[in-house]
C-alpha cells in the first residue's frame, strides 16, 4: 500500500470516528474499540491505533491502561468556556498568520462546502457534523504554529458536541447559521489574506456564543413558565380534593 493509500485511509477513518463522536450526546460515553473499528475499516490495528491516539490529542477520547478508549463525557459547566476558548485561539492563530500566504487550495475546498449548501441538501445532523469537520480542517492549514492548532482541533470538537443538540432543538436557526458563516468565511478567503479568514471565524465566533445564551436563557425562561403552571395548579387540585 502506497504512502497516499495510508494517508487516505488515515482520513478516512478519522474523520469518520470524529463525526461519529459529535453525534453522541456530550454527556454521554461509549466503549470505541480497537479490534471493531480495525475490522470496520478492513485495516491492521497500527492505522488504527494511529486515529485513536489523534482522537485523544483531540480530547474526543480518553484512553486508559486496562480499560482502553472511551469517548469523553464533556462537563456542561465548561460549554460556554468551550466558545471563548476556540474564538481566543483563532485570535491567537490570526495574529501568527499575519503577512502569510493563503494556502493554495483554501479557495477551492471552501466554494466547495458552500456549493453543498447552496445545493439544498437534505438537511441532517450527520450532514451538519461532516460539513463542519471539514471547514475546520481547511482553517487548520492556516495555523502556523502546531500547539494553537491542537488546541484550536480540540476546543472546536468540543464546541460542535455541544452544537449538536442545540441544532437539535432548532435546526432551521442554525442551519441558516451555518450556511451564513460559511459564506462570510469564503467571502472572507478571496481577499487572500489567512489572517482576515481567522479573524473573520472570530467575529462568528462571538455571534455563536450569543446564540447560545439566548438559547439557554430561553430554554430555562419555558422551564420557569412550566414550573409556574404546575405550582399554579396544584392549590386547584387540592381544593377539587
Amino acid at each position: 500500500m502506497s504512502y497516499k493509500d495510508n494517508f487516505s485511509n488515515h482520513r478516512e477513518i478519522l474523520d469518520t470516528l470524529r463525526a461519529r463522536i459529535c453525534l453522541i450526546p456530550p454527556q454521554a460515553t461509549e466503549p470505541m474499540h480497537e479490534t471493531a473499528v480495525a475490522q470496520e475499516f478492513n485495516v491492521s490495528r497500527t492505522p488504527v491505533r494511529q486515529v485513536l491516539q489523534t482522537l485523544a490529542r483531540e480530547q474526543l477520547i480518553e484512553i486508559r491502561p486496562s480499560v482502553g478508549a472511551t469517548v469523553t463525557k464533556l462537563n456542561p459547566e465548561t460549554k460556554k468556556e468551550s466558545y471563548y476558548i476556540y474564538r481566543d485561539l483563532m485570535e491567537i492563530a490570526a495574529r501568527l498568520a499575519e503577512g502569510k500566504p493563503l494556502p493554495d487550495g483554501t479557495m477551492l475546498d471552501l466554494a466547495s462546502i458552500e456549493g453543498i449548501l447552496n445545493s439544498d441538501p437534505v438537511v441532517s445532523n450527520s450532514l451538519f457534523v461532516s460539513l463542519a469537520i471539514r471547514v475546520q480542517t481547511t482553517l487548520s492549514t492556516l495555523i502556523h504554529d502546531d500547539i494553537i492548532d491542537d488546541a484550536a482541533s480540540a476546543a472546536f470538537f468540543r464546541m460542535t458536541r455541544w452544537r449538536v443538540p442545540e441544532y437539535q432543538i432548532s435546526p432551521d436557526l442554525h442551519w441558516a447559521t451555518f450556511r451564513k458563516n460559511i459564506r462570510a468565511t469564503t467571502e472572507a478567503a478571496r481577499s487572500g489574506d489567512p489572517a482576515h479568514v481567522l479573524r473573520t471565524v472570530v467575529g462568528l465566533s462571538e455571534k455563536l456564543v450569543k446564540l447560545t445564551i439566548d438559547q439557554e436563557d430561553m430554554a430555562n425562561q419555558d422551564t420557569k413558565q412550566r414550573l409556574s403552571l404546575i405550582h399554579i395548579s396544584e392549590p386547584t387540585r387540592q381544593a377539587e380534593i
